[in-house]
């Protein structure tokens, strides 16, 4: 038996997951849910296993079934595209196993990879604790994986729309994945064919705010990027508790203030680059990102010292 629903369509009864190379035939009944991870507008992720198999780890991501146009917009988004780029195995991603329709409790259920933490959650420890030696080392890391997973998702005619730190997930084995894809929007030349008003707010660019002059594109999420590892150094978000329209003023000739002593010169003046205030400033393209050298030096594999420091601050985070 299948759910319909504005052409969403996933079993209602069991469902097939890939998970890691095997198949599994999987009933709702069959989740055990073991720890609420986080929640949102548009639905809760908790880590689960399976009773009849606890080796079996995953992120499952429960959405209410809505009736309102957006809602049931966003649900649609968020699963048409984790199922469209999280099936094919990208590094900096997060993989997709499948999806299951909860008929008692009329939800949505997405079963994902399951990682330790959020990139918030982790720069409060790493920022609490005052562990900070490798924070340049780690900013660098994510930026690259960030960069790569952005221009996967252009290279599907895809925009974000949302990135920041809580859509930025880390591992253990020093591990940065992009997540959650319910207000992507799919474009045409590097522009979202769309001009709605999407995205977090503190997020958003200077282009989207004054009086939306420049249609979503990838220098929007570009924006989105640099805000997100000027908060990471930093330790706090800069624009926290500024009302939008004060924010779409501010904005407008707002300097990025990091802390020297915490980055390099190189990796500052890259974050600078992201952003500079007027789009046409900042880089084209996710290529050009990816060519400066101070990323050009991030190897594949991570060090040792780094999994051992991503291990200590995830074992530090409260709760």
């Amino acid at each position: 038996m299948r759910f319909s629903r504005s052409s969403l369509q996933v079993p209602t009864t069991i469902t097939v997951l890939k998970y890691e190379g095997e198949t599994i035939n999987l009933n709702i009944n069959d989740l055990d849910i073991q720890q609420l991870l986080g929640s949102g507008e548009y639905g809760i992720v908790s880590y689960a296993t399976l009773r009849s198999d606890p080796n079996i780890k995953m992120a499952v991501k429960r959405i209410r079934l809505e009736t309102n146009d957006e809602k049931r917009l966003s649900t649609y988004t968020d699963l048409t595209t984790i199922e469209r780029v999280g099936t094919k195995l990208h590094p900096y991603i997060v993989k997709y196993f499948g999806s299951i329709i909860d008929k008692v409790e009329g939800d949505l259920l997405i079963f994902m990879e399951l990682m330790d933490t959020s990139m918030d959650r982790f720069y409060r420890t790493v920022h609490e604790r005052q562990d900070l030696d490798l924070l340049d080392l780690i900013l660098r890391r994510v930026t690259f994986s960030i960069v790569s997973a952005l221009n996967f998702l252009k290279y599907h005619r895809i925009l974000h729309r949302d990135v920041k730190p809580q859509n930025i997930l880390v591992n253990r084995q020093c591990q940065f994945k992009l997540c959650d894809f319910g207000i992507c929007g799919y474009f045409t030349n590097s522009k979202s064919v769309t001009s709605s008003f999407k995205g977090t707010n503190v997020y958003l660019p200077p282009e989207r705010m004054k009086d939306n002059v420049e249609p979503y594109g990838i220098r929007s999420d570009i924006w989105a990027l640099g805000i997100s590892l000027v908060e990471i150094a930093n330790g706090k978000q800069p624009f926290l508790g500024i009302q939008i329209f004060d924010l779409a003023d501010l904005i407008q000739t707002w300097i990025p203030n990091i802390d020297d002593k915490l980055i390099s010169f190189a990796l500052k003046e890259l974050i600078l680059y992201l952003l500079k205030t007027d789009y046409r400033l900042r880089p084209m393209s996710y290529d050009e990102i990816l060519g400066i050298p101070i990323l050009q030096s991030v190897h594949a594999i991570p060090s040792n010292v780094e999994m051992n420091y991503i291990t200590h601050i995830i074992n530090n985070i409260v709760p």
